[in-house]
């Protein structure tokens, strides 16, 4: 009896860890769509930062700082990364394709 109490509690377990698995894939295209708005997002933000430092650099304004060129080279790795993964995604898809899987 004692082992059927095990069982169940790991039955129990592994069902949490599939369910949690199957919520993750099931808004799997969810989240890309959200992530990808919020990349656009980004990216328009980082062209408006360049686009002020550039004018106001030009005008003798203001020079540009420590903080804005750590950020924008923070923005060029990400962007990088943003590359790979869509890469990435690109050739997962076109092998699904290939392999008849939806």
């Amino acid at each position: 009896m004692e082992a059927l109490g095990v069982i169940w509690e790991v039955a129990k377990s592994l069902f949490g860890c599939a369910n949690a698995q199957a919520v993750y894939v099931y808004k799997l295209q969810e989240n890309l769509e959200l992530l990808n708005k919020k990349w656009d997002d980004l990216q328009n933000k980082q062209k408006d930062v360049v686009t002020k430092i550039d004018k106001d650099e030009s005008t003798g304004v203001m020079k540009r700082t420590y903080e804005g060129i750590g950020w924008l080279q923070e923005f060029q790795k990400l962007q990088e990364k943003m590359m790979k993964a869509n890469q990435y995604r690109q050739e997962f898809q076109n092998n699904h394709i290939k392999a008849g899987y939806p």
